[in-house]
């Protein structure tokens, strides 16, 4: 007699099957896959916020869920929690040494705290997995670009190019290599071809910007960061260079308004202080300035020119010329530079310690000997320091052609 399986047996197998654990961990495996493939799509989209809770969810499934971890990373790096981007990194890599996310998750980090020739290697191991992937050689260029090592890295962007000749970051990467060189013409075509791609990309709008602005081309320049503005309206650094552009235009109250916005967005900027304490000292609110520039310094000590311009206010007060003397030798400590030893001339002069000048005005000289103010002070202070002397020349001078003239008519 055949055996013959019932119905409600197979049922119960049936049953039996799907609790069982094998089943429930690939059904498991599936759904983790599946949000996997969604946190990856936000990620493409630059939907960090909601692709971040997508990996927290699926990392509260499975802790060792290396995809999620690398993605969580990477998110972190965008977000410049690099510390925390750098633990997950590992965490990915040590679950699966073949995530190639994780190890440029890796290498991005190291890259931040300076560490470039570790993150090199890092990059090295994502294209040893996968020499196709572009990010890869994206993330080693900038990092041999730090190390300015230009060659190398210019490399790698033209690299990443060749693998995809669409990916607007190797574009803007390479711009900003050009920038770096002051090859301003060469960045801005990169830049160019960059906001073609990607007409969102903040970056290189930016960088087109800056190439524009060191090429003296103000207008452009204007124009590229309003976009970021346009963009991200907190970006502090497009917001200082629209200041600088309108102090350079003589806009000083323009200057001051956008420059207060930067401040406030970012008040550990010097430069920001530094462009607004120059508005200030030319629309002659010299205590402004004053203010400004010492905010400058004590963000940043070592900013030279800051010393130099306070200075220049405690000067144009006329009652803090000791103060001034002080601005003035802390910047030639910091940079012994022409202008800084004829400010200082200015100085002594005001305090009519005509020989300390001429020594300054000499070195101003030596150091740049196209410097026509220390050249014109020069004589200025010789002229002052010798005037009496130059009174009694003339007034001898006169007496000489005088007798002259008498002797002449008396021989008449």
């Amino acid at each position: 007699m055949k055996n013959i399986i019932t119905i409600p047996f197979l049922f119960a197998i049936f049953i039996t099957f799907l609790s069982c654990p094998c089943y429930s961990i690939n059904k498991s495996n599936d759904k983790i896959n599946i949000l996997n493939d969604q946190a990856s799509e936000l990620i493409r989209q630059k939907k960090y916020s909601e692709a971040m809770k997508l990996c927290e969810k699926i990392i509260s499934i499975d802790k060792y869920n290396s995809v999620a971890l690398s993605y969580r990373g990477y998110i972190y790096t965008k977000n410049g929690e690099y510390e925390l981007a750098f633990k997950d990194c590992e965490k990915a890599i040590k679950i699966d040494k073949n995530n190639k996310l994780a190890w440029y998750g890796l290498g991005v980090s190291l890259d931040y705290y300076e560490k470039y020739d570790q993150a090199i290697s890092k990059f090295n191991r994502a294209i040893e997995i996968d020499s196709g992937w572009t990010w890869a050689y994206i993330g080693r260029g900038i990092s041999y670009c730090n190390k300015k090592q230009y060659d190398i890295g210019m490399q790698d962007f033209s690299k990443a190019l060749e693998l995809n000749p669409k990916e607007a970051s190797a574009y803007a990467n390479r711009g900003r290599g050009y920038y770096d060189i002051a090859n301003y013409s060469e960045s801005i075509k990169d830049y160019n071809k960059a906001i073609e791609l990607d007409s969102t990309n903040m970056d290189a709008y930016y960088g087109r910007g800056c190439s524009y602005l060191l090429s003296n081309d103000y207008e452009n320049a204007l124009t590229d960061f309003r976009k970021v503005i346009e963009i991200s309206p907190n970006y502090a650094p497009a917001l200082m260079n629209i200041g600088y552009i309108y102090f350079y235009q003589g806009k000083f109250d323009s200057a001051i308004e956008i420059l207060t916005k930067a401040v406030n967005i970012n008040p550990k900027e010097p430069q920001s202080y530094f462009y607004r304490g120059l508005a200030y000292y030319n629309l002659n609110k010299f205590q402004s300035a004053i203010d400004d520039f010492s905010e400058c310094i004590i963000i940043d000590p070592k900013y030279y020119p800051a010393y130099s311009e306070r200075g220049s206010c405690y000067l144009a007060l006329n009652q803090q010329i000791d103060n001034a003397l002080n601005d003035y030798n802390q910047a030639i400590l910091l940079n012994q530079s022409s202008d800084n030893y004829n400010d200082r001339a200015l100085a002594y002069l005001f305090k009519r310690n005509y020989n300390m000048a001429i020594i300054d005005l000499k070195e101003a000289i030596k150091l740049d000997p196209k410097n026509y103010k220390a050249k014109r002070n020069l004589i200025l202070i010789y002229s002052i320091k010798y005037a009496w002397l130059i009174i009694i020349i003339l007034i001898l001078t006169g007496m000489f052609i005088y007798g002259k003239i008498l002797m002449r008519r008396s021989q008449q």
